[in-house]
């Protein structure tokens, strides 16, 4: 791919001298195990068991300590045994019997927001109430129909979770994909961002459509703008690139994929219809979408071409990336 472009007076070198990579995933058998365990966990429930408590368990606890003027006092408070992370108060609890009575010495860090406590050792006074267990579902047809799949079969259940995360991985991992190509090219060329495009696009990273758009339910928000001035410079120098790059190689913008992003991004707000129309009722409102959606597009058709490095990784990785911009 033979590209010669001018940005902003930037003139940015061919694209073949930059060695892009391209993520690739699969969604396993053992990420599916993972989505199944963590769907029986939300509809688990707690049974009293007649056994010292250990990790995955929870502790429901009377806890007394006095610290000068400030007590603490804790009635029949509940206390998870994190199976993954045990410390601190919670790994003094491991292997307590109901009945039992214990004092807990806990440290305060030397910057506790309780300053009368903060740098020093207290000590509770702790009675074991009762111990719980968690417990699951069992993976039958009622649980399995309660999950929306009417045949009740486990492989059927299977299918409709993997089919989800990996419409959700591929996602992801085309995003990440996109941000890591136009970094390498804006690391490697300075774009300058127009003060109006900065404004506009901050006002889009902190405005709530459901503050904008009348008759629909909103709580105010205070976001200050300052935090996002990094993010903004990005977005719009990535902007301007993908303009250039897109008129350079043809790239023509898929409406019907911005109107499926507009369609997601506002799925969990109330009355839906009018935040469409809000988005669609102005063109500076839609820019943001717009430009993202065409970025992937130029993006693809980059990594089609450039041959690159592919760097096999995994569902589990790509779910810890958050989507963050740099």
């Amino acid at each position: 791919m033979k590209i010669d472009i001018e940005v902003r007076q930037v003139v940015l070198p061919k694209l073949e001298k930059y060695n892009f990579t391209r993520l690739v995933a699969q969604v396993s058998e053992a990420d599916v195990d993972h989505t199944l365990s963590v769907l029986r966990r939300q509809q688990a429930k707690w049974r009293s068991v007649d056994q010292p408590a250990k990790a995955g368990d929870s502790v429901i606890i009377n806890c007394y300590a006095k610290v000068g003027e400030r007590v603490f006092d804790g009635k029949a408070m509940r206390v998870e045994l994190t199976e993954d992370v045990v410390t601190g108060f919670e790994k003094s609890l491991i292997g307590v019997a109901v009945g039992e009575k214990l004092p807990i010495e806990i440290n305060f860090s030397v910057d506790h927001y309780q300053t009368d406590v903060a740098g020093k050792a207290v000590v509770f006074d702790v009675e074991v109430l009762e111990i719980e267990a968690l417990v699951l579902p069992e993976l039958d047809t009622a649980f399995i129909r309660s999950s929306g799949i009417e045949s009740g079969k486990v492989a059927d259940m299977r299918s409709v979770i993997r089919r989800n995360m990996d419409t959700h991985l591929q996602k992801t991992i085309r995003l990440k994909n996109t941000l890591n190509v136009f970094s390498y090219i804006l690391n490697d060329n300075h774009i300058d961002a127009p003060q109006s495009l900065l404004e506009a696009e901050l006002k889009r990273l902190t405005c709530d459509p459901c503050e904008e758009v009348e008759g629909v339910e909103s709580f105010k928000h205070d976001i200050d703008p300052a935090m996002f001035t990094d993010l903004a410079y990005t977005r719009v120098t990535r902007s301007l690139l993908v303009d250039e790059l897109a008129k350079v190689m043809d790239v023509v913008l898929d409406e019907q994929e911005v109107r499926a992003r507009v369609d997601d991004l506002v799925s969990e707000y109330p009355q839906k219809e009018k935040i469409i129309d809000w988005f669609y009722g102005d063109e500076v409102r839609l820019a943001g979408i717009k430009s993202d959606v065409l970025g992937e597009q130029v993006a693809d058709l980059i990594l089609k071409e450039a041959k690159p490095e592919i760097i096999e990784t995994s569902y589990a990785a790509m779910m810890d990336f958050g989507g963050n911009e740099k």
